[in-house]
């Protein structure tokens, strides 16, 4: 979380709050712009899956008027605020996560600030869903049915995943990076167990066991 002070001034910065609009924070939001932190967001890969069913060859702005007919402009200002939203909510993590990567980068190497904000930003592209980087075959395969609604998330899951194990090694095998290793790879173990651990808490809280489950699994659909 060292980095959610500049995360929180790049989203309200995107809203046109007065407070932080100033020449420094316009370049940095440039900045993270041109090496690809903003607007990665699933919100367009939604876009996208919606043009592919349509064949639709526009972009993504002419789309939207499209589907909600040119003349309701309340509509058209309704999508563009939704999609700020949610673009903030994930570039928000982006920002704080890029933020932290620089400055591991900075004490770990001893590198300058311009340089760690490359290599940070290829990191956070390469260890959260990034949906430009969603496999070719992957994105020839999400029209089809029988793979399932917006296949890229799973695609993305397992590409991060891997990139973390290979990121979590390379630290650990660098010097001054050992500690920023080691910390990366129990996240990695920590994301995987979570959702079962929190699973098991509650059923241990609520004294509901695995025998019960079955049971209950009779009574309801597949």
């Amino acid at each position: 979380f060292t980095g959610n002070r500049q995360a929180l001034n790049t989203i309200l910065s995107e809203f046109g709050v007065p407070a932080v609009d100033s020449p420094e924070m316009r370049r940095y939001v440039t900045r993270a712009t041109q090496l690809g932190i903003l607007d990665t967001t699933v919100l367009n890969e939604f876009y996208q899956t919606l043009k592919d069913a349509q064949r639709y060859k526009g972009d993504t702005m002419s789309f939207a008027e499209d589907l909600s007919g040119k003349s309701m402009n309340a509509a058209k200002k309704g999508i563009v605020v939704l999609n700020r939203l949610y673009r903030s909510g994930d570039n928000f993590f982006k920002v704080m996560a890029w933020e932290s990567e620089i400055k591991a980068l900075m004490n770990g190497k001893g590198i300058s600030r311009q340089e760690a904000e490359v290599d940070a930003a290829e990191r956070v592209k390469n260890t959260r869903p990034t949906y430009s980087r969603v496999f070719r075959i992957v994105k020839k395969w999400r029209n089809q049915p029988l793979f399932g609604n917006f296949i890229s998330w799973p695609s993305e899951i397992l590409r991060i995943t891997g990139n973390n194990i290979r990121y979590a090694a390379q630290d650990f095998n660098t010097p001054g990076m050992r500690a920023n290793g080691i910390k990366r790879i129990i996240g990695v173990i920590a994301a995987s167990a979570i959702g079962t651990a929190i699973a098991r808490a509650f059923m241990w809280a609520t004294d509901f066991n695995d025998r019960k489950v079955e049971a209950v699994r009779r009574f309801v659909a597949p």
